[in-house]
């Protein structure tokens, strides 16, 4: 099987993938962004930029809404300030 475009060798998993990255709402389950990236970056990697530009989409839209970011911990050697 030939890898597929843009995708990178995982040794961890021993094959060429994709590194895919979703941001949900928590209430509903719907997906708000996803991204795609190659397999060889970190499971942090990107994720604090692209959740910024979601919080202030958000803001801008509904400014008083409590917004929880929930996250696993392959995120959790980064720090995201507000």
């Amino acid at each position: 099987m030939e890898p597929k475009q843009l995708s990178m060798f995982n040794r961890y998993y021993g094959k060429f993938m994709l590194n895919e990255l979703f941001f949900h709402n928590g209430k509903t389950g719907q997906i708000i962004s996803p991204v795609l990236r190659p397999s060889n970056s970190h499971s942090n990697r990107w994720y604090v930029g692209i959740l910024r530009r979601i919080v202030r989409k958000i803001r801008a839209t509904y400014p008083d809404l409590e917004i929880i970011i929930r996250t696993d911990s392959g995120f959790s050697c980064t720090l995201f300030t507000n």
